[in-house]
């Protein structure tokens, strides 16, 4: 039973990871969309992007850090 919770966290963590680039690639079209069709300045549209997938990366480190507190300090 614990190898299957084992398993199941594991599962849990490779999909969150696999929504991320998902959303990651999302956000680039858009980015480029943006970029090529509205009158956004660069430097706002990148910083928008570039700070949405930041704060989706620490979200997700942060929840891999309290549901596996053991693993957070390997490298």
């Amino acid at each position: 039973m614990k190898k299957m919770s084992h398993y199941l966290i594991k599962i849990v963590h490779y999909l969150i990871v696999i929504a991320l680039f998902y959303l990651f690639y999302v956000l680039a079209g858009l980015f480029i969309y943006g970029i090529v069709l509205s009158n956004v300045s660069f430097g706002e549209f990148f910083d928008k992007f570039i700070g949405t997938y930041l704060s989706l990366v620490i979200a997700y480190q942060f929840v891999k850090n309290i549901k596996d507190p053991t693993n957070s300090s390997k490298a």
